[in-house]
């Protein structure tokens, strides 16, 4: 059982009282959770799955890829004939299904991963996204609060192809009802409402292929580092708050 909250005197008298009622230990703060590794620090948790990547590129075979630094390749289009031998339909969706897991931990991965999945005959490219997992096993996520955060204001966004790739506190289905709702409390003085530039979209790596550079810059935005670089991370998100 995993118990969570905010408050250590509750969790502690919730911890007691199941204690009381069924044989139970503690096993004090979380470190492993369905192959997630939690490492929690003074001032943020960072969550990774090397293992899993690893475990999943040696079960298929495809530990002696030499990496690459993105996971896809600018201007590429995906089709369903893409010159390559045609990928065994069993095996692909195994390996599809590994990395839909492993985005819980690296949404650096979710875009790419979304595009195999509509694409099931394009072996190439996912020769070419599991080259990029070989060069970034390690990666993980340095959380601090909540993750969908920017600045104080929280964004949401999805993994279906979308006209809003970045939005303040506005979901698809509602965006015209959200859109009036924001200019009154905005003409209200209530909340104030910043342009955000095309080329400033921290949810462009959710959606979209990038160059290598504005993707690496992105990634370490989203706190997608080594664990070795949480720190760097921790300033950078520090920067975007200011």
């Amino acid at each position: 059982m995993l118990v969570t909250g905010g408050n250590s005197r509750l969790l502690d008298d919730f911890k007691l009282r199941m204690q009381s009622k069924f044989e139970m230990l503690d096993l004090g703060i979380m470190s492993y959770f369905f192959g997630l590794k939690i490492e929690q620090g003074a001032d943020s948790i960072f969550v990774s799955q090397r293992k899993n990547a690893l475990k999943m590129l040696k079960k298929f075979n495809l530990d002696y890829y030499k990496s690459v630094v993105v996971s896809l390749v600018v201007n590429e289009k995906l089709s369903k004939d893409d010159g390559a031998e045609p990928a065994d339909a069993s095996l692909y969706r195994s390996l599809v299904g590994s990395l839909i897991y492993l985005t819980a931990s690296r949404p650096d991965l979710m875009y790419s991963v979304s595009l195999l999945s509509r694409f099931m005959h394009s072996s190439s490219q996912l020769h070419f996204v599991l080259r990029y997992l070989k060069g970034t096993a390690e990666f993980g996520l340095a959380l601090q609060a909540m993750f969908f955060f920017l600045g104080s204001g929280p964004f949401s966004w999805n993994s279906r192809k979308q006209e809003m790739p970045l939005q303040i506190l506005v979901q698809h289905g509602r965006t015209r009802l959200k859109f009036y709702f924001l200019r009154e409390v905005e003409n209200n003085s209530e909340i104030k409402l910043l342009h955000c530039k095309s080329n400033e979209q921290l949810a462009d790596i959710l959606i979209k292929v990038l160059s290598k550079n504005k993707f690496a810059e992105l990634r370490k935005k989203f706190g997608i580092s080594r664990k070795n670089s949480k720190e760097e991370c921790r300033l950078m998100r520090l920067l975007l708050d200011t």
